[in-house]
Parts: C-alpha cells; structure tokens; sequence
C-alpha cells in the first residue's frame, strides 16, 4: 500500500513554513493544495529598508527581487534658506538661491548659498560711487533700485540689499534730486 492514503504521493506541505526557501519582502513561500510555490510582492511595493533624502525609493519588481527606482519627491532637507532643495536622479541638489533674496531674520540676504549680515549696494551716478547698504552707517544717503531684487536703502546701519550689476538705480542725499546711475 502507498503511503499517501488512497495511493497517491503524500502532499509537499500542510503550510508555507513546510516549504524550502526565506520568505523576503519581494517574496513568500506558500504552500496551495500541499504544493510548495512562491507569492510575488506587486510590483512597485516599497521595502522597510528606505534612505530619506536619496531621491530614491527601494521597490519590489513584481518578481521578488528589490529594485532601486528614482523618487523626485525624496528630498533632503539642508534646513539652508538661501538653498532650493530638489531631487536628480544623481541624488538632492541644494542649489543657492539668488543673491538677494531675503532671509527670515531681518538685515539679512542670501550670498553664495548663505545668509550674510548685508549685502553692499553701489551705485555709480555721473562720476561719484555710493554706498549704502553695506553695514555702516550712511546719514542722508537714500538709494532706489530696480531689478529683480528691487528696493530701497536709506544707508542705515540694519539695512540690507542686493543692488543687481546693470541695473538701473538713483541715489538721493539728505532727501535731495535723485541722481540716476548703475549698479555696481
């Protein structure tokens, strides 16, 4: 007599753990009408094992196996304000922002990727070379400029500025005419 029962072969298993092999995350074993077989993650299904800030996401590929795939919305933080955090396939990219854009604490402007106590403004008008917005005090000097980072510098001590090379701008002294020029 066989040993199955009614003849036929004894099942391969009662349950997965009967099975050969390590279920993974991409991959468990099963065991179906005592037959051993193996159950594939869908495609996509993220892992436990993630990197924050990579720009990437580590995934099942649908047939057990784990695959790196890029995520653009896996941004690192540097916490930098003068910074414009973004994701490339290489990784995060923490490009500088304009200089002169304005940081949170007053009389304070982006520079090279960093905040900075002030940025000087110069103005050359006729043949005379103004400054205003460089840390030290300038009584009476008012300078009005335009461009991207338009605004205005009364040549106080707090003041901080970005006056764009090219850029129009006009410098008044002691609330005089405005003497027209170009940034420096």
């Amino acid at each position: 007599m066989g040993q199955g029962g009614e003849g036929g072969t004894p099942p391969e298993c009662t349950g997965p753990a009967d099975c050969p092999g390590v279920d993974t995350e991409c991959a468990f074993r099963s065991c179906k009408a005592g037959t051993c077989g193996v159950v594939y993650s869908p495609v996509g299904t993220p892992t436990s094992a993630q990197v924050a800030g990579d720009c990437a996401a580590l995934v099942c590929d649908g047939q057990g196996v784990v695959v790196q795939i890029y995520e653009p919305m896996d941004i690192q933080d540097d916490a930098n304000e003068c910074t414009t955090d973004s994701c490339t396939v290489a990784g995060t990219v923490h490009a500088p922002k304009s200089t002169g854009t304005a940081c949170s604490t007053r009389g304070t402007l982006c520079s090279a990727g960093a905040c900075v106590p002030f940025i000087q403004v110069k103005c050359q008008t006729a043949s005379t070379l103004y400054t205003g917005c460089d840390g030290v005090p300038h009584p009476g000097v008012t300078i009005v400029w335009g461009g991207p980072s338009a605004g205005q510098c009364l040549g106080v001590q707090t003041d901080a500025a970005y006056c764009p090379p090219g850029t129009q701008c006009g410098v008044s002294i002691n609330s005089g005419p405005v003497m027209f020029g170009t940034c420096q």
